[in-house]
């Protein structure tokens, strides 16, 4: 389950976002930063891949919080579209894994390319489903049926259920609080401690008058 970040600072090597998955409780299996085709350039682009589904769902709900700076998540784009050979135009497979190398004509379904095809367009004939109309055409039937079944194998494994995984949320104040209630915390604490040290000098300063003064009067006695 693969999921991308984009604009995410050079400077942010893929180990310190690695740290910045696990620290909120996300399985990440690889974080790679993808390079461009030419001269194999590092880009800002981050690329994840997570154990589950679940895990990579949440990730794109939270998005990546790293090195106090929040950067949105995608999830990588699902082909919906099914695949059809253009040798025997059945579905499933490309021609590069035909089995049967047989060239069918998808207008007519006889044994030859459908440029070479003289069959009028009012006698086109599907040859999966014997339907008029191409055997490539986006309206067929058969081919409906295959982008469904895919449609239907993506929304399986890629539910959108809500996630079993408990992360932190960015907007939890208890997690990630705001500079100013940090701030306005540190206040608090330097204030309190420079208190508790006032008392704690006069009251030393108060034991050592006392035993004085009464060392004085012993003596006056």
């Amino acid at each position: 389950m693969v999921a991308f970040v984009k604009r995410v600072d050079l400077e942010i090597p893929e180990n310190r976002i690695t740290e910045a998955l696990m620290k909120v409780g996300l399985d990440a299996i690889n974080v790679t930063r993808l390079n461009r085709k030419e001269g194999n350039i590092p880009t800002s682009t981050i690329k994840i891949t997570f154990k589950d589904v679940n895990n990579r769902n949440t990730f794109i709900h939270t998005g990546l919080q790293v090195d106090s700076m929040h950067f949105n998540a995608e999830a990588a784009s699902q082909n919906k579209k099914s695949v059809q050979c253009y040798i025997c135009v059945q579905c499933n497979h490309v021609a590069k894994y035909c089995k049967t190398k047989q060239q069918i004509c998808a207008k007519c379904g006889d044994n030859h390319r459908i440029e070479q095809c003289n069959v009028a367009n009012d006698a086109i004939k599907c040859n999966n489903c014997k339907g008029k109309y191409l055997a490539t055409a986006n309206d067929n039937p058969n081919v409906l049926e295959q982008e469904r079944r895919m449609l239907n194998l993506i929304n399986q494994y890629s539910s959108t259920s809500s996630p079993t995984i408990t992360t932190q949320l960015l907007h939890d104040s208890n997690a990630f609080p705001s500079l100013t209630n940090m701030y306005q915390r540190q206040q608090g604490h330097l204030h309190n401690d420079i208190f508790d040290e006032l008392i704690n000098l006069l009251t030393a300063k108060m034991e050592k008058i006392i035993e004085e003064t009464t060392k004085r009067l012993f003596k006056s006695l």
